[in-house]
């Protein structure tokens, strides 16, 4: 911990030209990502709406033990264009989802398997900045860096309301 002062040479009105700086030093360890099994379960689909697709993953991605779902352009039998998907999910309800995508999607077909994942240390903390909360996920790299990163929607969120009153303002 160092800390440092200044004064600077101009003066303000009312208030005082100093400046006091603090240097703070963590020492972290190294971390080892923790290890799990997910299941996997991937599909395409080339005969469904992007609209009506986008709502079943998204029900489908709102479902518990549900851990991530995404999408990707593919190139499918007779040169058509298709939409691969995966989805990742806790392997006590993955016979439920697979359930659901064969509802929610018009896939005929699934790829399942079991795998294991690698897992940083993370956690998500609350900053107060100018009246707002804003949610922040701190992750611990294996080389001991803690990296952190906003979450969109709460920055979005703040952009929004902004530009809400500006409406109002107009």
């Amino acid at each position: 911990l160092n800390t440092g002062h200044g004064f600077g040479s101009r003066s303000f009105s009312g208030i005082s030209n100093v400046v006091r700086a603090m240097l703070f030093s963590f020492q972290t360890q190294p971390t080892v990502p923790s290890r799990d099994a997910i299941a996997c379960i991937s599909f395409e689909v080339d005969d469904q709406s992007a609209e009506d697709l986008a709502l079943a993953l998204e029900y489908i991605r709102k479902q518990q033990g549900v851990i991530d779902v995404v999408q990707y352009p593919v190139m499918g039998k007779k040169n058509r264009q298709a939409t691969s998907v995966r989805v990742l999910v806790q392997p006590e309800v993955q016979a439920a989802i697979e359930d659901l995508c064969f509802t929610q999607t018009t896939t005929l077909g699934l790829r399942c398997s079991v795998t294991q994942r690698a897992i940083l240390q993370r956690k998500i903390v609350n900053i107060g900045l100018q009246g707002r909360n804003y949610r922040v996920k701190l992750a611990q790299r294996p080389d001991g860096e803690l990296t952190a990163k906003a979450e969109l929607d709460d920055l979005a969120q703040t952009h929004l309301n902004q530009a809400e009153r500006q409406l109002v303002r107009e």
